[in-house]
């Protein structure tokens, strides 16, 4: 296996997504009502928190079940490196981070010395062994290397409102709830192999290839993620779709944002150079070009942007009031939602079948989505097409 294989694809042995998403919806509905079970008491203590000691608003219940389990993930698959990452290393590339969001000469200087420095400072293979006591301090040493990496921003936010919560309480229940999020998301971590081990088989390959090359990878801690965390984004698609169906139906407008990746133009779309980001047309067979017409047809709005993973959001000129529609892939799916619920968007995600832009393989390829499942998330029901679009 090499860099133009996969690391995931939702098709498996099939020609179709629909055995995966009766899996994946199990899963979810069953790793839900676990969560309620084992976090609900501390998830209605959150949420009194949030109401009385803080000037946000309270979202969706399912929410902040699921940040129970992403704690405990975060913290088993990069506790150990936050740990054993020094002070300065964390600061260096801190600095490091906030030069990249300024964007232009900065942020190429930035991925210059991210790609020499960032995997080696924040996720050495010295480090494996450290280990991150459960508790307030060591949650903020969590975030601060989260930040750091400047891959996990969105996440590190959630983290904040929760260690904002923990300061609250007593050291030893602290202690107890982080390790109740750990020992979930064990278990979850071997749940989930079992129930989607079959799409994601190439990740564990892949992320060998990654971490054993000499190439400099400035985006070599995003991409070389567990499977874990694979299964976690693909958990967080059924989450976010349950916590936000009712109010994305309420809305009276809506638009689908898709990657750059399903155009057949790729890096060269002409999209990209529109100032509306809209389909230029420049191709009947591009699936792009194919949902702008249903989309014309039906209603809604399709943008196509450079990088899902924070859903660009920030050059969209997307009104707050629309409903939106993300499509990413399975490793940064979870970052894209958290920026639309961040931003207050009432949103939906689907998955692409499989990863294809230049960070996953040696030759980037055209991705695909489920047209039915975008279709469906977007309108309530799939309607009748004047012809076959997929």
């Amino acid at each position: 296996m090499n860099l133009n294989y996969p690391a995931y694809t939702l098709l498996a042995d099939s020609d179709s997504t629909l055995g995966f998403k009766a899996e994946s919806d199990l899963f979810g509905c069953k790793t839900l009502a676990e969560l309620e079970t084992t976090f609900g008491k501390i998830t209605d203590n959150f949420v009194h928190y949030l109401d009385h000691c803080t000037d946000q608003m309270a979202q969706a219940r399912e929410l902040y079940l699921f940040d129970c389990l992403m704690v405990g993930v975060f913290w088993n698959v990069y506790g150990c490196y936050a740990a054993g990452s020094s002070i300065p290393a964390v600061r260096a590339m801190q600095v490091a981070a906030i030069m990249r969001r300024k964007g232009n000469y900065q942020r190429l200087a930035a991925d210059s010395f991210r790609s020499l420095a960032a995997y080696r400072m924040l996720e050495n293979d010295g480090s494996k062994n450290s280990f991150l006591v459960p508790g307030t301090e060591s949650l903020l040493q969590l975030i601060k290397w989260m930040e750091a990496t400047d891959e996990f921003q969105r996440e590190a936010e959630r983290f904040r409102m929760w260690h904002g919560y923990l300061l609250l309480l007593p050291d030893k229940s602290v202690f107890i709830q982080i390790s109740l999020f750990r020992n979930f998301a064990l278990k979850f971590a071997a749940e989930s192999e079992i129930a989607f081990a079959k799409y994601t088989a190439g990740v564990d390959e892949f992320t060998r290839i990654v971490k054993s090359s000499f190439v400099p990878r400035e985006d070599k801690i995003s991409v070389c993620r567990s499977k874990t965390e694979y299964h976690l984004n693909i958990f967080a698609v059924y989450v976010y779709n349950k916590a936000l169906r009712h109010p994305f139906l309420n809305t009276q407008s809506r638009v689908v944002l898709l990657p750059r990746c399903m155009s057949l133009k790729q890096d060269f779309c002409p999209a990209l150079k529109a100032q509306d980001l809209h389909c230029t047309h420049c191709s009947t067979s591009c699936q792009v070009h194919k949902l702008s017409e249903i989309g014309t047809e039906h209603g809604f709005e399709v943008m196509i942007l450079s990088h899902t993973s924070g859903m660009s959001l920030a050059n969209s000129g997307i009104d707050e009031s629309k409903g939106v529609v993300g499509v990413a892939c399975a490793a940064t799916i979870l970052s894209g939602g958290l920026e639309l619920i961040n931003k207050n968007f009432a949103a939906q995600c689907v998955l692409l079948n499989s990863c294809g832009c230049r960070h996953w393989l040696k030759k980037a390829s055209v991705t695909r989505a489920e047209t039915s499942e975008i279709l469906y998330r977007t309108l309530g029901q799939i309607p009748q097409l004047k012809k076959n679009v997929n």
